[in-house]
């Protein structure tokens, strides 16, 4: 059985093509990819975005994934998404923040595997430069300090585009509902 992702190969396409110019180096890198490259691409970006604490809780104890939540507002209980059980489908009716940012985070992912950049390499490099000593950087025009508990926070380790879109849900302390 293959493990579930937010959505297929045409779906991530197509939501690339809404969020992003057809000359963005990671648009291009996801339409050279090949069908495997993208299957793995897609499935870590799941991954990715199911290891973010989100607000609300899942909208089915037994769903795979953290997508569709449920939350509280007002004291009514409404949901953000809806599971889709058609055959070859993937989740239908997810917040069309998290198709476009789960779409970014595949695309980010394929462009990274083919040039070690990306999301996750950036917060790979903050994590060995303070297990190196270091805790700040700067060279002409830029200056850095290193955290290495924000850099391996899930939150940061998407793509800056799926972390703009996703950031409204994201879970930021309270309680949970």
């Amino acid at each position: 059985m293959i493990a579930p992702a937010y959505q297929n190969d045409q779906e991530v396409s197509a939501a690339l093509a809404l969020l992003m110019r057809a000359d963005d180096p990671r648009r291009a890198a996801w339409d050279a990819a090949g069908d495997d490259d993208k299957a793995v691409a897609r499935l870590q970006a799941t991954i990715d975005i199911d290891a973010v604490r989100w607000r609300g809780s899942r909208a089915c104890a037994d769903q795979p994934m953290a997508w569709p939540r449920r939350e509280r507002r007002g004291g009514a209980l409404q949901f953000v998404g809806t599971f889709a059980d058609a055959p070859g489908a993937s989740v239908a009716d997810l917040p069309r923040e998290l198709r476009l940012a789960h779409a970014a985070q595949s695309a980010g992912i394929v462009l990274g595997a083919a040039a070690g950049q990306g999301a996750q390499a950036a917060a790979a490099e903050v994590e060995a430069a303070v297990a190196a000593g270091l805790t700040s950087q700067s060279v002409p025009g830029r200056s850095e300090t290193y955290d290495a508990r924000r850099a391996a926070a899930p939150f940061n380790r998407l793509e800056p585009e799926a972390r703009r879109l996703l950031e409204r849900f994201r879970w930021t302390g309270g309680s949970f509902s």
